[in-house]
């Protein structure tokens, strides 16, 4: 689309120039129309026919300045033609290769902008063991990518189309990280319209665009340079816990995750106190907190606070007993590598 609208404005500046030099003919030579416009013609396409006769000195002028500017012109327009044929062929070649399996896709993360965020947030999503498909607009962005490393769609995340060949019907969340804000903003909304139980975690580049997301439908707003900078201060202020959270979220070697998890209704879990679940004796998985239907949060809840149906646990536990419980009693929420 952007690059299409840019060929359309160099058009336009393209037929502004055939205007202005057989305005400029008509008035300064005394040629007839049709003879202007084809004098214009063929000094645009430089096939090289002589002036004109009996060309007066301001003619020549006038000329000479628009001969400079018109074949620039006209160079800059063959090459983004030819720019847009091409990367509108590699968008028909990479979406051919890169979209097979997408049928397949179930549970799935849909991941909108491939940028230096995006790129990010699909390889922890990936490193977590998560399915996903990428949304990226720049055909060149995508072919410098392993044609093997994740399914990508060709196109505008900001459409409902696009979104609903993603499996959006299918996905368990959604993640918007466009450069721009008001991009987002389209995508929450498109996304909430086809999905309204999706879950929506959004890139913020402006503070000023938080709210306005939220009321799109965001589940999670996340401005990268405040995240940033909290992991800054945290890293200065309490380096201990700052290398903790590093080597959870980050590392692969400590076998340790926090996740969220919802607990069906009806679960073998309903009903009991917390001393009485097998968490902690069968999966190792300690309970950071729980997030009531109400809205309560719990933090360390203690051994007798019974767990409800619709309750969300916030667990720290071994990855390898993630898959288990999550078999066993519950149902994910959301991501485990970004709760």
């Amino acid at each position: 689309m952007k690059e299409r609208t840019n060929l359309l404005f160099w058009l336009t500046i393209a037929l502004g120039l055939i205007a202005v030099g057989v305005l400029g003919l008509r008035l300064l030579a005394d040629l007839p129309w049709i003879d202007a416009l084809f004098y214009i013609v063929t000094t645009l396409a430089t096939v090289g026919y002589e002036a004109p006769p009996y060309l007066t000195p301001e003619a020549k002028v006038f000329l000479t300045f628009y001969i400079i500017a018109a074949v620039g012109t006209v160079g800059v327009i063959v090459g983004r033609l030819v720019q847009t044929i091409v990367v509108d062929r590699m968008r028909q070649v990479l979406g051919k290769r890169r979209d097979n399996g997408l049928e397949r896709l179930n549970d799935h993360w849909i991941v909108c902008g491939l940028g230096r965020v995006g790129l990010q947030v699909a390889e922890q999503i990936a490193a977590a063991g998560q399915s996903l498909v990428v949304i990226e607009r720049d055909a060149e962005r995508i072919a410098s990518l392993p044609s093997d490393r994740w399914p990508v769609l060709v196109g505008d995340a900001t459409g409902e189309e696009i979104l609903a060949k993603a499996g959006i019907h299918r996905a368990r969340g959604l993640v918007a990280a466009l450069s721009a804000d008001a991009d987002n903003v389209y995508v929450t909304l498109s996304a909430k319209a086809l999905k309204a139980d999706l879950r929506i975690v959004v890139r913020a580049s402006d503070a000023q665009a938080v709210n306005a997301l939220y009321r799109a439908g965001a589940d999670k707003v996340i401005n990268p340079v405040r995240a940033g900078a909290v992991a800054l201060a945290r890293a200065a202020l309490s380096p201990a816990v700052a290398d903790f959270f590093e080597l959870i979220n980050l590392s692969r070697e400590l076998d340790l995750d926090f996740e969220s998890f919802r607990v069906v209704d009806g679960s073998s879990l309903e009903g009991l106190a917390l001393k009485e679940a097998p968490l902690r004796s069968r999966y190792n998985a300690i309970v950071v907190a729980i997030h009531g239907v109400d809205g309560s949060v719990a933090y360390n809840p203690s051994g007798e606070k019974r767990i409800e149906g619709g309750d969300e646990l916030i667990l720290l536990a071994p990855r390898t007993a993630m898959a288990a419980l999550r078999r066993d009693f519950l149902l994910p929420r959301s991501d485990p590598s970004t709760t």
